[in-house]
């Protein structure tokens, strides 16, 4: 969002410049227009000169100070712009009004502000020049007297208001359509440039959702998605307030059913103390179609909400929600502008989630094969290997070596427990409190093999993508291999939680590397599995001594990284 804040601020300061080069040339060229064509009253003309060579000097410093500029204040533009506007009105009372040669510089004010603000801001410098001529003809025709002349004046007065009236409008229009395709162009670039195959389908989602939630300003945005073939159904959760990234929500089968009930393609909902009824209703092909009446109630708070279906083939379909967007979007413009950003990024979420599936499918199909050859090869030949140590412990004689062997016996067989439990196919797991519960589960047993208290530091489970929180687990237990092998501490905590939009894993003990002290030779005190996962998410690792004993081992990840 903040490279959202950055790109909207470069694209004012690059209009403010196009606006303030087209200032000066016209600065410029009124000067000369005022030299061929001399005002009226001709005592004002010593004053016009003088105005007119301030205003080139103000155009020519705000065109260098723009120029210059890395950015601007937010009210600047409207500030340049009200001066505009009254460099105008003074300028024109001074050089005839009604019938000054500078009345060109209407259309200049009107342009500037259709290209900066579109409809809105046409609309509000339309009606206030209005009122600048309406001024300026009755301070002309009070100026000359009779009545013959105060109706030439308001005649003048009609023909000059209505051609600008017509103006504006017709500019105002063509603004607000550029300003809203505009939009859905960098919209619809800048997601598709930013959704890629490695982030997965949480991530596309994550990513989508900040964007949209971003560019139409709304509270919150809501995601449900419904795969056909399976039937099950996932919605996810994002407000503007939230910190913690995408979330899930728990829904069962009958709540799923509400949010992905039949309706039109894209509409506007807007509750009332009777229900749910839809105010706005648009088809396929972007076209106002009769409204639908009510609609399933949906267990989320707002008052207004604009909503689009998207679907892909026979795979999954899903509907996006956003909750209290601000009015332009709740109108038939913004639900279309919605529907056709969410329809161009359609495909390429189909994408990710079809090459996601194959990548699945792919490292399912390679781990069992691991695990069949682990299985008839090293597991089979540790199997042999501890029935030999069993049988030799049998045939020893002195009770030292016998302890010995069964010491060597029991710490065997916790290496095949652990190797078969790396080769076991997994379940699936879901991307929040699962991760919480098996990473809980690892520490207890951990604490049970090893006599090492153990503790989780988390505030509530910490929602991830489920095939990091995979990785995130396998780090945690190459951390706990090597505090048993290379340490002697007696505590081991593990903290996870997000980072920003990122994540942060802290492990820690209060026991001493096998080196004595990390200083240096940091890299090499750590496992080479851990530093090469961490490595392969894009991540950072860092392994410190802590003040007294113990080690902090620190893994901090960027936002929505996934494994490859």
């Amino acid at each position: 969002m903040q490279t959202a804040r950055l790109a909207d601020s470069s694209g004012v300061l690059a209009d403010e410049r196009l606006v303030a080069f087209a200032r000066v040339l016209f600065s410029v060229t009124s000067l000369v227009a005022i030299y061929i064509d001399s005002t009226e009253p001709p005592y004002f003309v010593g004053t016009v000169y003088t105005l007119l060579l301030v205003f080139v000097a103000q155009s020519v410093l705000i065109a260098i100070g723009l120029a210059t500029a890395k950015r601007i204040p937010a009210l600047a533009a409207a500030a340049i712009h009200a001066a505009d506007v009254a460099w105008f009105g003074v300028l024109t009372w001074l050089t005839g009004a009604t019938s000054s040669p500078l009345t060109p510089f209407l259309i200049f004010v009107l342009v500037s502000a259709a290209y900066r603000w579109g409809f809105v801001g046409t609309v509000v410098t339309t009606a206030l020049t209005c009122v600048v001529l309406f001024a300026e003809a009755i301070w002309q025709a009070g100026g000359v007297g009779p009545d013959p002349s105060l109706r030439a004046e308001l005649n003048r007065l009609i023909v000059r208001a209505s051609y600008t009236a017509n103006a504006g409008v017709l500019l105002a229009g063509i603004a607000a359509y550029q300003k809203q395709r505009q939009l859905e162009s960098a919209t619809v670039s800048r997601l598709l440039s930013r959704l890629k195959s490695e982030t997965g389908i949480h991530g596309a989602l994550e990513i989508a959702a900040h964007d949209l939630l971003h560019t139409f300003r709304a509270r919150a945005i809501v995601v449900a998605v419904r795969e056909v073939h399976t039937g099950r159904s996932l919605v996810w959760s994002l407000s503007s307030r939230d910190h913690h990234g995408l979330r899930r929500l728990r829904v069962n089968d009958r709540t799923a059913d509400r949010y992905l009930s039949e309706g039109p393609p894209a509409f506007a909902l807007r509750r009332r103390w009777k229900g749910t009824s839809v105010v706005l209703a648009i088809n396929a092909n972007g076209a106002s179609t009769a409204r639908s009446g009510r609609f399933e109630e949906i267990p989320l708070q707002f008052k207004h909400a604009t909503a689009v279906t998207m679907s892909s083939s026979d795979e999954w379909f899903g509907r996006v929600f956003l909750l209290d967007p601000p009015w332009q979007h709740r109108r038939t413009r913004g639900v279309r502008l919605l529907q056709r950003v969410v329809t161009s990024v359609a495909p390429a979420l189909q994408s990710i989630y079809l090459i996601r599936r194959l990548r699945s499918r792919a490292e399912a199909a390679e781990r069992a094969r691991i695990a069949r050859d682990l299985h008839d090869t090293s597991i089979q030949s540790l199997i042999g290997v501890e029935m030999e140590l069993l049988a030799l412990s049998r045939q020893a004689g002195e009770s030292t070596l016998r302890g010995t062997i069964r010491d060597i016996h029991s710490r065997l067989r916790a290496e095949i427990r652990a190797l078969r439990r790396f080769v076991a196919p997994s379940g699936r797991s879901t991307p929040d409190e699962a991760l919480t519960q098996r990473l809980t589960e690892t520490l207890a047993q951990f604490q049970l093999e090893t006599g090492i208290r153990t503790r989780l530091v988390s505030v509530g489970a910490v929602a991830v993508p489920p095939n990091f929180g995979r990785e995130l687990l396998l780090v945690v237990r190459a951390a706990l291999s090597n505090v048993k092998r290379h340490s002697t501490a007696t505590r081991v905590d593990v903290a996870l939680e997000r980072d920003g939009q990122g994540w942060l894993l802290v492990i820690e003990d209060d026991g001493l590397a096998a080196d004595q002290m990390l200083d240096d030779s940091a890299a090499a005190a750590t496992p080479w599995s851990i530093r090469e996962r961490v490595n392969a998410m894009g991540g950072q690792l860092l392994v410190q001594q802590r003040r007294g004993p113990g080690v902090r081992l620190e893994v901090r990840l960027p936002p929505l990284v996934m494994p490859a």
